[in-house]
């Protein structure tokens, strides 16, 4: 369970620019298609705020030199694999080649609902390298009982340092457990969901994270939607009945 949603927390690092509306479905890069309600459009990520500041980092000549130092700084391996922040980070750049990023609207008496859905396609191969770095981490089966804290803390802790911030923590709460399934076109899936809030110096900003995987032929599709709690609680149901209509 761990390794699936660590790697599904992975694609939060990961969007590239769209262009268009999608309607009410959600096409990922590998060619599922997610039918969304008739209340929620997809609009490309590239326009969104968000997405700007995304796309600049990712043009960065440093790219793989920055992620590394992110890495390091999240405290993510132990002195003995320092080394591995490398490789993760070779790996994760190379994965944000082909990852995207959507924004996701709904207006619902007079409420205005948005949320911001990474996607990103991970190989059979890469998904064995990162499951081997995941296992040689803080974040692993082993780390988690050594540090004898429950992995949402480890999670916070690591969000913590990597944004180093003076006055503002981090922390993960509310973890669901795992849940599997199979479209009714016979994709397989997963899905979780957790909240994370950040306090900025006494300003408390509650996040809702749900994370979101479907299998291929090439590999997995890994997803994550960010929002805020209420925009969460109104997307979970929709995204949950998406995943049961999957089809490619």
């Amino acid at each position: 369970m761990k390794k699936w949603l660590c790697a599904a927390a992975t694609a939060g690092f990961c969007a590239l620019s769209m262009t268009g509306v999608f309607a009410d479905n959600l096409v990922l890069p590998q060619g599922e298609v997610l039918p969304l309600t008739d209340k929620v459009t997809v609009w490309n990520g590239q326009s969104s705020f968000l997405g700007t500041y995304v796309s600049e980092f990712l043009e960065s000549d440093n790219l793989v030199k920055t992620l590394e130092k992110e890495f390091t700084k999240a405290g993510i391996f132990n002195e003995k694999h320092k080394q591995n922040a490398e490789e993760l980070a070779k790996l994760t750049a190379s994965l944000l080649k082909n990852s995207r990023m959507y924004q996701v609207r709904s207006e619902v008496n007079n409420t205005f609902y948005t949320g911001f859905v990474v996607s990103m396609p991970v190989s059979d191969k890469d998904k064995a390298a990162l499951e081997r770095l995941i296992d040689e981490s803080v974040l692993s089966e082993k780390g988690v009982q050594d540090s004898k804290k429950p992995v949402q803390d480890i999670l916070g802790e690591a969000l913590g340092r990597a944004l180093n911030k003076e006055n503002q923590a981090v922390s993960v709460s509310d973890v669901s457990k795992v849940r599997e399934g199979k479209s009714q076109k016979g994709i397989d899936y997963k899905e979780v969901h957790a909240h994370v809030l950040i306090n900025q110096s006494g300003l408390l900003l509650p996040v809702y994270a749900g994370g979101f995987s479907l299998e291929n032929k090439e590999g997995t599709t890994y997803n994550l939607i960010l929002t805020d709690e209420t925009a969460g609680n109104y997307f979970e149901p929709i995204l949950q009945e998406a995943l049961r209509r999957a089809s490619r």
